[in-house]
């Protein structure tokens, strides 16, 4: 379908089954040059995702306040406030894909 659509790209929401088919993915993406984005970092171009390391401490903030007697059900319900920006130039330059200094500046992480 990708191919037929003549697709510019490939949004891969993070779920394990795209994990274990990375070898495929990896594959896709060098034979029809074809970015491919993700949540997690491994084999992508260009990744997007919630900072984890964020997201884990108000995890645990929220279980110090469940454990210090909070009722989980009153507790507000959140989303990432801070997002991840990872561009991966080796698998960019395989598929030759050119990325705009603009973007690379933006970048938390530039993998070379």
């Amino acid at each position: 379908m990708i191919e037929r659509h003549q697709a510019d790209g490939v949004l891969l929401v993070g779920h394990q089954i795209n994990q274990k088919l990375r070898d495929a993915w990896v594959a896709f993406e060098a034979a029809h040059r074809v970015p491919v984005m993700a949540d997690y970092r491994g084999f992508e171009c260009l990744v997007i995702r919630p900072d984890h390391a964020a997201t884990f401490r108000r995890v645990a903030e929220f279980a110090v306040q469940i454990l210090n007697g909070a009722k989980p059900g009153d507790l507000p319900l959140e989303q990432p406030t801070k997002l991840e920006f990872v561009v991966n130039l080796k698998v960019a330059r395989t598929i030759g894909l050119s990325i705009p200094q603009s973007a690379l500046l933006r970048a938390d992480a530039v993998i070379s």
